[in-house]
């Protein structure tokens, strides 16, 4: 009939580059695998794991750090880093606590750091993204332009990268992150020292350009220290550095983990809180499988939803992680998120998730996109 259908996104299948897995342990010896659910075929480039119902650390395994076997033949040391606390990653020989980014999964070997196979049936929650499959790019430094030397590997088509580089203790330091797009989310640990992690929006630095939050800590953003030089990253290769402790100090190893907006897939922003349980609605053009956000002062932390079978099949979803804590998931009603076709809805009065009238910073995930690139609607949950 002559009628154009817009294409509102080009990822038709986010399962391709991100995958939720919720699983149960029965083991508690090597080896430990688990095959995802979704339509796709994933190899992951970073797992973030957290025992849900086990008071411990949260730990991120990634292929960028420590020289990491991606080929999974348990011949190299893995490198640990754990959201929830400053201290340094952990460096721990192989055969502990990772094994292998595999075809469509991952294997875990039993645990001495991070729970990530305690058996005796207990919940286990992975958050899975696929970057350059293991194929890493090294950029010289290069002093007459500001820039460092990094290794980075990137999945451009999903505005998802990581960069490991070693600081030189000089200020305004560029910092290239191969996504040929402006950067919106960036999360940075010192890997040798007990800094905190820091956590940067350009949703807020739109508002404060100096302003960071601390990944392991519920902290409120502030502008001391100041890790970004108050710049907001807006070329399309590079973000920038200050000489600060957290993000440049010379010869300490740092990894940092970044995200771009993307139509239908990856949605980075802010919203304000108004205090009731009828909350905000926020757009983000898919239905989410996993949520983070922070208000802007010290208050509920850093909250985590996602829709896996420990959330059930339904609408709100009300059980939590605090990326900021030890703690086991959280179940009270203070946690209440529906993950809708199109963006989420608070359903918490919490003021610590909801309060009114705060800005609060969110990060979320497609599961399937509002419309696809050929016109198919989503559905909720």
């Amino acid at each position: 009939s002559g009628v154009r259908i817009m294409a509102f996104t080009t990822i038709d299948d986010p399962s391709e580059h991100f995958q939720v897995k919720n699983w149960v342990s029965t083991d508690t010896g090597d080896n430990v695998s688990q095959t995802f659910d979704g339509n796709s075929d994933m190899k992951p480039d970073m797992i973030w794991h957290r025992a849900s119902e086990t008071v411990g650390d949260h730990g991120i395994f990634t292929s960028i750090l420590y020289g990491i076997d991606y080929d999974g033949d348990d011949t190299q040391s893995t490198g640990i880093v754990s959201p929830n606390r400053e201290q340094s990653a952990y460096n721990e020989g192989a055969g502990v606590d990772f094994h292998s980014f595999d075809t469509d999964g991952f294997t875990l070997d039993s645990s001495s750091q991070i729970d990530t196979a305690p058996g005796g049936n207990e919940k286990m929650t992975d958050w899975c993204w696929k970057g350059s499959n293991g194929v890493h790019t090294n950029v010289s430094a290069d002093a007459g332009n500001s820039i460092l030397a990094v290794t980075h590997g990137a999945n451009t088509t999903a505005g998802f990268t990581q960069i490991s580089w070693q600081g030189n203790g000089t200020g305004s330091q560029k910092i290239y992150h191969g996504l040929g797009r402006q950067i919106d989310f960036v999360l940075i640990k010192n890997r040798e020292q007990s800094d905190h992690w820091v956590a940067w929006f350009r949703a807020l630095a739109d508002r404060s350009a100096s302003s960071t939050f601390q990944l392991s800590s519920n902290a409120a953003a502030s502008t001391s220290p100041n890790p970004f030089d108050g710049n907001r990253a807006e070329n399309n290769n590079f973000f920038y550095v200050s000489n600060d402790h957290e993000v440049n100090a010379s010869g300490e190893n740092y990894v940092a983990f970044g995200w771009s907006n993307i139509q239908g897939y990856c949605k980075i922003g802010r919203f304000v809180g108004n205090g009731s349980t009828n909350g905000p609605f926020v757009y983000t053009g898919f239905r989410p499988p996993w949520l983070m956000y922070k208000e802007d002062e010290a208050q509920g932390g850093w909250g985590i939803w996602d829709h896996g079978s420990q959330n059930g099949p339904y609408n709100p979803i009300n059980k939590r992680f605090r990326a900021d804590d030890f703690s086991v998931q959280d179940t009270s009603n203070d946690n209440r998120i529906d993950f809708l076709s199109n963006g989420f809805k608070v359903r918490t009065s919490s003021g610590g998730f909801n309060q009114s009238g705060r800005d609060i910073y969110y990060i979320a995930c497609a599961h399937q996109p509002f419309t696809s690139s050929i016109g198919v609607p989503a559905n909720a949950r």
